[in-house]
């Protein structure tokens, strides 16, 4: 709760846009999805874990403005 995310949310974005995507993806740890709605993403379903093949973990995307 020091703003750490923030400023790591902040350079993937400018990440981003240096690339000019509109967007970007993110298979997310399942107990992280609370960030990433908090940051603006859009939640848009469930995938595989590709680490534990019974396990399903949260996917988000982000637009970018």
């Amino acid at each position: 709760h020091k703003g750490h995310g923030r400023k790591l949310w902040q350079e993937c974005i400018n990440f981003a846009r240096k690339l000019s995507q509109t967007a970007f993806y993110i298979e997310s740890e399942p107990n992280a999805g609370g960030f990433y709605l908090k940051m603006g993403c859009t939640f848009i379903g469930n995938g595989s874990s590709k680490v534990c093949a019974e396990h399903t973990i949260p996917l988000f995307k982000y637009a970018l403005a």
